[in-house]
């Protein structure tokens, strides 16, 4: 496993007063395709069901709230879920998800948030990373990539032998193949 699994449950605190906290940021620790320009991402809180919270297009910076959000979520410009006026009921794992251009994968990784008062875990706790929605194909890309080679050189020499073929029987003007020796 990658070492940045491990900081897939970091929780940021911004400011903490007196136990109540006015502005939490949980950061998406999804790994980054670098140079890459993601369409949107998108934060759920992870129960037993997965809970839409918050939809950002990052080309327009327009954000849309999923009807089961409970909060006015905001995504920073880092990509980091801003809880605002947090309360207990917020404790729990969220997920972030990077939507990238045609082509490319989806990025996913999970945050757990636990703060005073809340039950759970106060120390990070590796959890285990959210199965990707490509992961059978991203774990065959080499399977993929040589099936293609050996394919394209299985045509390259069917082309060939077709062109060889073809040479010796307009060098024998028109006779059939039968008589042709290769």
């Amino acid at each position: 496993m990658r070492i940045w699994f491990s900081l897939l449950n970091v929780a940021v605190m911004l400011s903490d007063h007196g136990g109540c906290y006015t502005i939490n940021k949980l950061p998406c620790q999804a790994r980054l395709e670098p140079g890459l320009q993601y369409r949107k991402i998108s934060w759920y809180k992870v129960e037993e069901e997965v809970i839409g919270l918050v939809l950002k297009n990052l080309k327009t910076n327009d954000t849309i709230l999923y009807q089961s959000a409970n909060h006015s979520y905001q995504v920073d410009e880092d990509l980091a879920l801003i809880l605002p006026d947090s309360a207990l009921r917020d404790c729990g794992k969220y997920r972030c998800t990077l939507w990238p251009p045609i082509g490319h994968q989806i990025r996913e990784a999970d945050c757990s948030y636990y703060p005073d008062g809340c039950t759970g875990p106060k120390e990070p706790v590796l959890l285990k990373a959210p199965p990707s929605r490509l992961s059978s194909s991203a774990q065959w890309d080499h399977v993929t990539y040589a099936m293609m080679g050996g394919g394209a050189a299985l045509g390259i020499l069917l082309l060939i032998v077709i062109s060889v073929a073809g040479l010796k029987w307009k060098s024998r003007k028109g006779q059939p193949y039968k008589n042709l020796s290769m």
